[in-house]
């Protein structure tokens, strides 16, 4: 009787498997996401667009954030050191741009981001990895905070 009930309960604990991250729907954990337009004070200078995400809490360890896409744009998104929740990217657009110079960490294709989600006007979505494989999240309209425009110096 004893070793019928042993061989249930092993039976049953190697049944039971640990749910797969991969099967199951992720969703970021998004307290926050807002965008601020900026333009440099000197011809050339450049411009473009920074996008905050601050998180409610901390990410799974299987969980990678990757780019944000937004308008036309796509830019990676890097954890902020002091703030482990909040993650920035930084756009540069081509308004005030020396054409000489490169546009930094833009993300250079956009195509196969539109197969994948529909943005309306306003909206941005986020790529991330979940195990290795890559996942997109609407994120919605993001909020917009006052433009930088930075003064001239002399």
């Amino acid at each position: 009787m004893k070793s019928n009930l042993f061989f249930f309960f092993l039976l049953m604990l190697l049944s039971c498997k640990s749910q797969d991250v991969n099967s199951v729907a992720v969703k970021l954990p998004i307290a926050k996401a807002t965008y601020q337009e900026w333009v440099a004070g000197v011809e050339g200078g450049g411009s473009g667009i920074n996008i905050e995400l601050q998180l409610t809490e901390a990410l799974d360890s299987v969980i990678t954030l990757n780019s944000i896409f937004y308008k036309d744009y796509g830019a990676k998104l890097k954890q902020v050191k002091d703030n482990p929740l909040l993650f920035i990217a930084h756009i540069n657009t081509p308004l005030n741009t020396d054409s000489k110079l490169v546009l930094g960490d833009n993300v250079s294709s956009l195509s196969y981001i539109k197969d994948s989600v529909k943005l309306k006007q306003g909206e941005a979505a986020v790529s991330f990895f979940v195990n290795g494989k890559e996942r997109f999240q609407h994120i919605g309209k993001l909020q917009k905070k006052e433009s930088l425009l930075y003064p001239q110096t002399n």
